[in-house]
């Protein structure tokens, strides 16, 4: 099934990502993009709409967010229209808590606090480290010394960054080249598949079951292959919530 006509404004305030994310989502919604419809690859849909591939990488992200897309490595990514819940159904589609949760008092009150200190004011307006936060660093230099052997340069091993994205890339750029073999999980979390895919690393997934990773699938995917690196998230995986068991 073909895509809609999709038209995107570049004189619209609003960003062309956020365009073409709301042009799909309506779609759906109006039952004019059906359950199951594979949709183009970034690549193939940039190319067409004329815009920049990385737009529509962002618009991808959004709905698989939203629940509205599944992404599967190697096969494509595929519109979802999820069963209407009822009330009191709890969202996992993204790791998103409630806004009332957030202790907007206790925080209100350190900040306060903060600009009554003129040293830590100035730390604070400061341009800061490259390299993260030293105190910081400090600690898990610390923390990481009750193990054996511990961090044996020190703070210099230690490298803090803004997020999770922020230290997929840099594992990216510094391991992997184009055309490298990675493999991943399948299904996994969007935003690390997307970071090796830029990158141009050809992506295997291997399936995820009740209990984590298949390791008999990657048994015979090593058999086959020799990949660059193998990402595995051992503690509640991306998005199954699954846990290799010891």
């Amino acid at each position: 099934m073909e895509l809609p006509a999709i038209v995107l404004s570049h004189d619209s305030g609003e960003p062309l990502y956020r365009q073409l994310h709301g042009a799909i989502r309506g779609g759906i919604h109006e039952g004019r993009i059906a359950d199951g419809t594979r949709l183009p690859a970034t690549r193939e849909l940039a190319a067409a709409l004329g815009v920049n591939r990385a737009t529509v990488a962002q618009a991808y992200e959004l709905l698989e967010k939203e629940g509205l897309l599944r992404a599967h490595v190697g096969r494509g990514s595929f519109v979802h229209v999820p069963v209407a819940g009822g009330e009191g159904v709890i969202s996992f589609s993204s790791s998103r808590p409630p806004d009332e949760l957030f202790p907007l008092d206790a925080v209100a009150r350190i900040l306060e606090d903060s600009t009554r200190d003129p040293a830590l004011m100035r730390t604070l307006l400061q341009l800061g480290s490259t390299l993260g936060y030293q105190p910081l660093r400090d600690y898990i230099v610390q923390d990481y010394s009750r193990l054996d052997g511990g961090l044996p340069e020190g703070r210099g091993e230690v490298l803090i960054t803004s997020g999770c994205q922020q230290a997929l890339d840099l594992v990216a750029r510094s391991f992997v080249q184009p055309g490298d073999l990675v493999m991943m999980e399948d299904p996994v979390y969007p935003g690390l598949r997307e970071v090796f895919h830029r990158a141009g690393a050809r992506l295997i997934g291997l399936p995820v079951s009740e209990i984590g990773l298949d390791l008999d699938a990657l048994e015979l995917a090593l058999r086959r292959e020799r990949p660059r690196l193998l990402l595995v998230t051992p503690d509640f995986q991306n998005p199954t919530g699954a846990t290799l068991p010891l």
